[in-house]
């Protein structure tokens, strides 16, 4: 899914169309009326628009602004010149984990407002292609190595957290690290590093806890 702070569509049209020209599958959130009528959302943080966005169905959510200005007249003529500058990131919705950032920059010149609109698809295009690439590349890299889980207990304290882990981290396959964030009101939060995703972590914990119960589960985050 894609949620930009913009001027209007432009920017966000010509992302939507390179991520489907380059095969990815796109979440429709409906027009930018529907989208905005959520109070807030381009004021939210990148978690909470992540989180909207997850409601979708989406797995990654790519976030941003785009912003784009007529500059002065091109010598004598009547010619303007157009500037544009965009910033995005790409969060998986589910672990919050940034997949990759880029930035973008197009100038055009034009008589009318039409330059503003190019200036921008020339700056998303180089922001896009540099975001797409480094996306593609890691998901290559997850899928031929290890990646961080999000694990969340829930109905222990420190403790119990602390021994959960250590007995996973011995007798789970493909585990490499477990890593404690947090744990306080009976939820701990772990960082889990393996090969695999979430459904390959909840058959090792159903294997090595046999009694816990899987609340939650998507691609990148698992609740037990």
């Amino acid at each position: 899914a894609v949620a930009l702070s913009e001027g209007d569509d432009t920017a966000s049209g010509q992302l939507l169309r390179m991520l489907k020209d380059k095969g990815f599958l796109v979440v429709d959130t409906g027009s930018r009326e529907d989208v905005e009528q959520f109070k807030g959302l381009m004021t939210m943080s990148d978690g909470r628009r992540s989180d909207l966005m997850k409601k979708y169905g989406a797995e990654v959510v790519i976030l941003g602004s785009a912003r784009g200005q007529a500059g002065s007249n091109v010598g004598q003529s009547i010619m303007i010149s157009y500037q544009a500058n965009i910033a995005l990131k790409a969060l998986k919705t589910d672990s919050k984990e940034v997949l990759a950032t880029a930035t973008g920059s197009g100038t055009a010149v034009h008589v009318g407002d039409a330059g503003l609109a190019q200036a921008l698809k020339l700056a998303t295009t180089v922001a896009g292609n540099d975001l797409l690439r480094q996306i593609t590349k890691q998901w290559s890299k997850e899928t031929s190595s290890s990646r961080i889980l999000a694990l969340e207990l829930r109905g222990v304290n420190a403790g119990e957290a602390e021994r959960f882990a250590q007995k996973l981290r011995q007798q789970g396959r493909g585990i490499q690290e477990i890593v404690v964030r947090d744990a306080s009101g009976g939820v701990a939060t772990l960082n889990v590093s393996m090969q695999g995703d979430a459904s390959d972590l909840a058959q090792e914990i159903a294997k090595v806890f046999p009694k816990m119960r899987i609340l939650d589960k998507s691609a990148n985050r698992l609740t037990v």
